[in-house]
């Protein structure tokens, strides 16, 4: 637990270095214990499918929190989805529902940096949007 506590504290200074700087956007992560699940029973839905994941973790926030108590959200999942899939987010969420639309698979302060400007609309260069998805057009 400590090791993710610290992980979060990381990732949180990251996120302001990069966030306060560029877009005036300061971050705090929400240290409740409630969002640390750390055994499969308790998880409130299956962890290992990207999709329900995303689509439906701002309703799980809620349940463990409540809505006023965050405003974008990204779920912490380490199953498996693939070797070429680190997380993935809605583009341009920060601003509506759901607003715990993004997933990062891996433990890094990049990835999970790297999402949320998905939810504030940012794309890849080499993509295209289908479906609010950032999907790449390169094959």
């Amino acid at each position: 637990m400590d090791k993710l506590k610290a992980f979060l504290a990381e990732t949180e200074t990251f996120l302001n270095e990069i966030y306060e700087r560029d877009l005036g956007v300061h971050f705090e992560v929400v240290k409740n214990e409630q969002l640390i699940i750390t055994e499969e029973a308790k998880t409130p839905f299956d962890r290992h499918n990207v999709n329900y994941i995303m689509n439906n973790g701002t309703e799980a926030f809620n349940k463990l929190i409540g809505v006023d108590n965050y405003d974008i959200g990204v779920w912490l999942s380490l199953s498996e989805a693939g070797e070429n899939v680190l997380g993935q987010a809605l583009i341009g969420y920060v601003y509506k529902e759901p607003k715990g639309s993004a997933v990062v698979l891996r433990k890094n302060t990049t990835v999970i940096a790297h999402e949320i400007g998905h939810l504030f609309g940012g794309i890849h260069t080499h993509s295209i949007i289908v479906g609010g998805l950032c999907r790449s057009n390169q094959r």
